[in-house]
């Protein structure tokens, strides 16, 4: 998330607080949309449903080389 937003320069604040991630990732691939404000709408495109793949076992992190920050690798 971090890594995305600031590559993207969006304040990572704007898109969740770290307890809506944390309660998000507790959740993992079984979370719903109704539940997590980063399942929906622009959250949820920005983010939200590749968290939820990478969460599901159907992607990776690595850190880019050139900015050092993690990207989704699918």
């Amino acid at each position: 998330l971090k890594g995305k937003s600031l590559n993207l320069a969006v304040d990572p604040a704007l898109i969740a607080s770290r307890a809506e991630i944390l309660a998000f990732v507790r959740e993992g691939a079984e979370a719903v949309a109704d539940g997590h404000r980063l399942l929906q709408g622009w959250r949820g495109e920005f983010i939200g449903d590749e968290l939820r793949a990478l969460l599901a076992g159907r992607g990776a992190v690595r850190l880019d080389e050139e900015t050092g920050l993690p990207v989704l690798v699918e």
